[in-house]
């Protein structure tokens, strides 16, 4: 073939050669892009329901053989959905949440790697017909890829509400707020043991709370801007049974309110701020039920960690059945709390 009848072709058809080119090297890089995400591919994430009755303490893992998922699976009788080939392009993170009310579902979404820690995010919604067992624990195997961790880092948690933002009718306590009193000027920090159950906070709670406590009880964040105290909505999935308590009308409900506060202990401000905030609610109801969960009660459900400890804690949430006629309860006793030195109160309440 003649080199000048090649040339004269490819001068009549330079266009079309272009196009052929340009589609060749879109092609080629095609295949690479499908190879490099080949080799960064992860398997789905497995999401599984367990119950904390074979002494397994559900404390985060990385794991990166399929040996060791075994050993873990079999020792603490988890049920096994990975199989040996899943092991080998992903290692997996079994992280576990606290299935603290059956109505709330995640979902796993996202996760992001950085050098230092995992960020993962989940999705939940409010399911009010979910049943569950008591001490259950949401399990994810979450892949990740192979040898991206020698050893587990540190894990943050985003979540996002994608429906069924209002609690279930008896699940919430509504409007906790904490009050700090310290003896003194310091710097006070807050967290509670199980913040997963925060659905809303203000100032908002980033890993606890960081404040300047005055000690006339004004906070300062790190903006030196001011609160008064301290915010919250939590879930719950504990419920009194009303076998104690107090008969309470909407006619005796504000001087049922101002009797017991004072008896629990609450200073004039605190007492003034419960009552208006709950006064209304309680009105709402002919009739009602109240029990007073108190401190020590309060405590075993959801633990408050304040750093430095305060001297003195009072915690109260006050539970409310609307009930249609009068019920003859046993009267619940008030212990009157003292206070000492560090003193922080904090209140909220329950509507069933």
């Amino acid at each position: 073939m003649r080199f000048d009848v090649v040339l004269d072709f490819y001068r009549e058809n330079k266009k079309l050669f272009r196009v052929i080119a340009i589609i060749l090297v879109v092609l080629v890089c095609m295949k690479v892009i499908i190879e490099v995400r080949n080799g960064f591919r992860v398997a789905r994430t497995e999401h599984v329901y367990v119950v904390n009755t074979y002494g397994y303490s559900y404390k985060d893992k990385l794991i990166t053989t399929y040996y060791d998922y075994e050993d873990i699976v079999d020792t603490y009788r988890l049920e096994s959905i990975l199989d040996e080939s899943d092991f080998d392009n992903n290692d997996y993170i079994m992280f576990f949440i606290d299935g603290y009310g059956c109505e709330e579902v995640f979902e796993f979404n996202d996760l992001r790697l950085k050098s230092d820690r995992v960020i993962l995010y989940f999705d939940y919604y409010i399911d009010c017909d979910r049943e569950c067992e008591e001490n259950e624990y949401n399990m994810f195997l979450i892949p990740i890829k192979k040898g991206a961790y020698i050893d587990l880092p540190k894990i943050e948690i985003e979540y996002e509400s994608i429906g069924g933002d209002e609690a279930c009718d008896d699940v919430i306590i509504d409007k906790p707020i904490l009050y700090l009193y310290p003896p003194s000027d310091m710097e006070v920090s807050v967290r509670l043991e199980n913040s997963s159950v925060i659905k809303t906070s203000y100032p908002k709670y980033n890993d606890g709370w960081k404040v300047y406590a005055m000690s006339d009880g004004s906070l300062y964040d790190s903006d030196s801007k001011y609160y008064y105290a301290l915010y919250w909505d939590e879930y719950s999935d504990y419920r009194v049974d009303f076998s104690e308590g107090f008969y309470v009308t909407r006619d005796n409900a504000l001087e049922f309110l101002e009797e017991k506060l004072s008896i629990i202990g609450l200073n004039d401000r605190e007492r003034n701020e419960f009552i208006m905030y709950w006064l209304p609610k309680l009105e709402d109801n002919e009739e009602s039920l109240v029990y007073f969960e108190l401190t020590l009660e309060r405590e075993e459900h959801n633990k408050l960690i304040i750093n430095p400890s305060p001297d003195s804690m009072l915690r109260v949430n006050m539970h409310v059945k609307k009930v249609d006629g009068y019920v003859d309860i046993e009267e619940q006793e008030l212990v009157s709390f003292e206070r000492v030195g560090f003193v922080a109160v904090e209140w909220g309440g329950t509507i069933y």
